[in-house]
């Protein structure tokens, strides 16, 4: 699958390098340039593209803006924020950005971003690619990439969730549960609770006959919905999980 592809920076030195990273990589196609956010929206409503790349702080329309009206086109392209900007991959997230690609640019880092372009569009993600997925997560005034396979259960926290991670570590993250529960099912996590979602390989025991129905990992024990019961025993209850 050949890509054509908009890149869109203010600072015309950057912009031409990301061109021509891009240019070199066989699977890309036509490369359509922005030097605004205003410009690159303007070309995106006069012709489609497969994706775009773009910097986040741009005069007038920023990166985010552009995603955000990207939402309203009936063919959404994949978007890849590429910016020197680490503290703005939790709102990359939050736009459904494949990737978060921070600058200077490696060569390898923006083929790897292509990788994830396509495996999205032909739906042909590998299980090592989807674990792989990283979900940006603040510590203290920095933000940590937490790869998604890392993840065995999460707490509902009114409108945040909580990752723990076979570490044992935590991470807040401001995406409600419901949504993780959406975009990972087909990554093998299964609502157990309205509180709680675990991926069915961290589960080592499942009790869901008398008066408290649970689910038991290697360090925690979680409750179970009784109106859930049917779901979490067709995912759970099987020799084979997958």
């Amino acid at each position: 699958m050949i890509l054509d592809v908009l890149v869109a920076d203010d600072e015309p030195p950057a912009l031409a390098e990301l061109a021509a990273f891009l240019q070199s990589d066989a699977r890309i196609g036509a490369i359509h340039r922005a030097a605004s956010g205003a410009d690159a929206l303007r070309q995106l409503s006069a012709s489609a593209v497969d994706a775009v790349f773009l910097d986040i702080h741009m005069p007038g329309i920023s990166g985010f803006d552009l995603a955000r009206a990207l939402e309203r086109f009936a063919q959404r392209p994949a978007i890849v924020f590429v910016t020197a900007d680490e503290a703005g991959a939790l709102e990359a997230f939050d736009v459904r950005a494949v990737d978060y690609v921070l600058k200077p640019i490696r060569p390898e880092r923006l083929r790897r971003a292509v990788d994830r372009i396509l495996a999205v569009r032909q739906g042909t993600e590998s299980d090592e690619e989807a674990d792989a997925e990283t979900v940006p997560v603040s510590v203290g005034q920095t933000v940590r990439l937490v790869r998604r396979g890392d993840v065995r259960w999460v707490k509902a926290e009114g409108d945040y969730s909580r990752l723990w991670t076979a570490a044992g570590h935590s991470h807040l993250v401001r995406m409600p549960i419901s949504e993780l529960e959406e975009r990972w099912a087909s990554a093998g996590f299964v609502r157990v609770h309205r509180s709680y979602l675990v991926h069915v390989d961290a589960v080592t025991e499942v009790r869901l006959t008398g008066s408290a129905p649970a689910v038991v990992l290697a360090e925690v024990e979680l409750p179970v919905s009784r109106r859930l019961i049917p779901a979490v025993r067709s995912r759970l209850v099987r020799t084979d999980r997958r």
